[in-house]
């Protein structure tokens, strides 16, 4: 059941007719060889030798966007003279630089990490890393000290094309012992990292790099298709009293141009690893509100990912009473007096809901100084209450960041329920 009717249906035909009238929207299509995109919004994408350039033209299906920029996914997998094919971390090679760092964000089981040089600040691949990704930067004018073929893309009227390059090779003579072949997967996507609805994926391509022993390397593109409406998911955040105070829209996990489950894992191995908060919607104040005298001043937000599973009300609350926990005590450590509850339910019903994103999501809380007062600042965290275990944990959730003067934790999880911050005692 859908409770929000974003567009209404009148609309949405009169767009539709109007976009094909204007030619401005095109499903992708790749060429019979699989070497170029010839229509859609990676239109311009094209593979010379082992070197694929890829363009992403923001269509009129993506929201409004400041910094368009691209994420991606490798997988390596090894074949053997009999056929068998064996997944890859960086270091099964020799000489494959930075392979210990990289083995720690790579699914061992899979063969499969974010694409990235280790040392950068960001995930992405024409990122804001001057030194590893030497992009130009939305609307800024060329720079011969930057790559001609790594741009960040803009969504206004009618915006910019964001670009990225990358030519793959691999030497038989570092491959493991056995290996005859060869295959990287990559999965790129166009992700949205600033603007209005920070957190989008616009458009997924995917493409492949092979070589065989004695042979050379080739690139042919897979697959490649971008967003082909509004995001198709609703969030709404609601008050204590019930009232609606927020609303989100995502994409799900089936819409066209949406990355897939083998990218989520391995980004997020990645982000945990190295604390990185990817953008996401903000959804203002959740309850309590920063104004609200009864609570001191203390309040959280919150960032959603842009990705999603099922709609759901969003709502968080003041627990009445803490649950007892002898572990913590066993540690050393104190409870707050800054606790907040945060659950979803469905939003055709009354189920509740384990966790309705595909991606974590980010909290930030800010708490009164006479809520921690008894505990030592510097050493302040926070707890998720397992009920399952009867115990708080940090199992699921990142601490990304503590602002001591502002009083604030950032963190992201992948729980819902009872959140805690705590800490040892001022002695």
């Amino acid at each position: 059941m859908r409770y929000l009717q974003k567009r209404p249906l009148a609309v949405l035909l009169l767009a539709a007719v109007v976009a094909l009238a204007l030619g401005t929207w095109a499903a992708e299509k790749i060429s019979a060889n699989g070497k170029e995109i010839t229509s859609g919004a990676f239109k311009g994408t094209k593979v010379t030798g082992t070197t694929i350039d890829i363009e992403f033209t923001p269509n009129e299906h993506c929201s409004k966007c400041s910094k368009i920029v691209f994420i991606q996914v490798v997988k390596r997998t090894g074949t053997k003279a009999d056929g068998t094919k064996i997944p890859l971390k960086p270091s099964d090679f020799k000489n494959f630089p930075g392979s210990a760092e990289k083995d720690k964000v790579t699914i061992a089981s899979e063969g499969k990490t974010l694409d990235y040089a280790v040392g950068e600040k960001d995930p992405y691949y024409n990122g804001d890393d001057e030194k590893q990704d030497k992009a130009h930067k939305p609307k800024e004018p060329d720079n011969p000290k930057k790559s001609k073929k790594q741009r960040q893309g803009y969504k206004e009227s009618p915006g910019e094309t964001a670009k990225m390059t990358d030519t793959p090779s691999t030497n038989p003579a570092n491959w493991p012992a056995g290996i005859t072949k060869i295959t990287r997967d990559f999965e790129t996507a166009a992700f949205c990292a600033d603007g209005p609805d920070k957190g989008h994926y616009f458009g997924t391509i995917k493409w492949r790099y092979e070589r065989s022993k004695g042979g050379t390397g080739s690139v042919t593109i897979q697959t490649a298709s971008s967003v082909t409406g509004p995001p198709d998911r609703d969030y709404l955040i609601l008050g204590e009293g019930g009232e609606i105070i927020g609303e989100l829209h995502t994409y799900s996990l089936d819409a066209d141009g949406q990355p897939s489950a083998n990218f989520r894992h391995a980004l997020t191995k990645w982000l945990d690893r190295y604390k990185f908060k990817l953008p996401g919607t903000p959804i203002g104040m959740l309850a309590p509100w920063p104004d609200d005298p009864m609570f001191g001043g203390s309040w959280i937000m919150a960032e959603l990912p842009g990705l999603g599973i099922e709609d759901a009300f969003i709502t968080a609350s003041v627990p009445l009473d803490l649950p007892s926990d002898p572990w913590l005590e066993e540690y050393g450590l104190q409870p707050s007096g800054l606790s907040r509850m945060i659950e979803a339910t469905a939003l055709d019903g009354f189920e509740q809901l384990e966790f309705p994103f595909a991606l974590p999501m980010t909290i930030v809380f800010h708490y009164e100084d006479e809520e921690t007062w008894e505990l030592q600042e510097e050493t302040l965290g926070v707890g998720f209450y397992d009920p399952n275990e009867g115990r708080y944990t940090t199992e699921g959730l990142s601490i990304l960041g503590r602002d001591l003067e502002q009083n604030l934790i950032m963190f992201s999880t992948w729980n819902l329920g009872l959140f805690t911050i705590v800490g040892f005692p001022d002695c």
